[in-house]
């Protein structure tokens, strides 16, 4: 009787999973916002391989980033004022250029995988490519924000010092958000309750990102520092 009463709860609670899964899935189609970013990146990350690594990540990360977006920015510009492209402004031309300078390494670390390369250069293409696209992100944050305004060459190092504070500002909520969690998880005793578990778990992975949006940082940055933390407890 109590096996059948088990059976009978997890059933229909898998089935209201799924009717919720269907509806909620036309919804999340025309409404792509944070509520499925994942973090798995930041918490199946090794973190030896990828701090030994740090300062050649951030380098092909940060600095590749940037160049690649101002390169293809400042050309997209001169095209449109030489007629061979769509005009636009500075702004909107160094938007354009951050926005197509974020990589997806996806197909390549997947025959890395399949080879055994080494692992320097796994984590040296993985982890360029989970801060890529949170450079570029910024980026264009930073940039669009001048769209319709006054951007000159003079404002670029306004540019710059926004995506700074941004980017570390970003990092340090993630990993304020992630070290709480871990104490929270190694300390608390959730006395076998797997959804009280899964619930948390999943509050302090996109709260961090909730956070940053509210006060105009990045939310992909914090969640993939926060993954990173919670590694070690979770």
């Amino acid at each position: 009787m109590h096996s059948q009463r088990e059976f009978a709860v997890y059933f229909a609670a898998t089935l209201i999973i799924i009717i919720l899964s269907i509806l909620f899935s036309n919804y999340a189609a025309h409404h792509k916002h944070w509520y499925f970013l994942p973090e798995a990146a930041g918490y199946t990350m090794k973190r030896r391989f990828f701090f030994d690594n740090i300062t050649a990540i951030v380098t092909y990360a940060v600095a590749g980033t940037t160049i690649s977006s101002f390169v293809v920015g400042v050309i997209v510009y001169i095209a449109g004022y030489a007629g061979a492209s769509l005009k636009m402004t500075l702004a909107e031309s160094l938007s354009f250029g951050a926005l197509i300078s974020a990589t997806d390494t996806v197909s390549v670390l997947a025959i890395f995988q399949e080879l055994r390369v080494e692992p320097t250069l796994f984590y040296l293409v993985f982890g360029e490519s989970s801060l890529n696209d949170a450079v570029a992100i910024v980026l264009f944050a930073s940039f669009s924000k001048f769209i319709g305004n006054s951007f000159t060459a003079s404002a670029i190092p306004l540019a710059i010092l926004d995506f700074t504070f941004i980017f570390v500002g970003s990092t340090l909520v993630g990993i304020v958000f992630g070290m709480l969690s871990a104490l929270l998880f190694k300390h608390y005793n959730f006395k076998g309750c797997l959804y009280q578990e899964i619930a948390v778990y999943i509050m302090f992975t996109y709260l961090p990102f909730a956070v940053c949006t509210v006060v105009d940082l990045s939310g992909v940055v914090a969640i993939l520092f926060t993954g990173n933390n919670q590694q070690n407890d979770i």
